[in-house]
């Protein structure tokens, strides 16, 4: 949120598509996706320069209505704020290809940022 511009760096992987640093080091803003049940289910991470979870915004997807949108909601992507990865961030119950989805592009965005943080 503190961030004033953001610059593109490169790198790409099988799961990360995009990785932005803000210019004025206030962190990074890195999107990707994964299979989920409904096909790809992209996500963006935002990752403050302490190399911790500031948020994350499931985008648009074809998961099942009541199911597996279900990811999409605060209740879920609250629980990644603070945190440095998927651990210990419950599951949807009835949502596991969903979610586990969600936390596959949730570690590679923290991996990228363990690649690119200060380039």
């Amino acid at each position: 949120p503190a961030a004033d511009a953001f610059q593109q760096i490169e790198y790409s992987d099988d799961v990360v598509s995009e990785v932005w640093a803000a210019e004025n080091g206030a962190g990074y803003v890195i999107t990707g996706s994964a299979k989920g049940y409904g096909g790809d289910l992209p996500v963006m991470v935002g990752i403050g320069a302490d190399g911790v979870i500031t948020a994350i915004q499931v985008m648009d997807n074809s998961e099942t209505p009541n199911v597996g949108k279900r990811t999409m909601e605060p209740a879920f992507t609250d629980q990644f704020k603070g945190k440095s990865g998927s651990d210990e961030v419950a599951a949807i119950s009835g949502a596991t290809i969903s979610s586990t989805a969600v936390f596959k592009v949730v570690d590679a965005a923290m991996a990228a940022y363990q690649t690119v943080k200060g380039a």
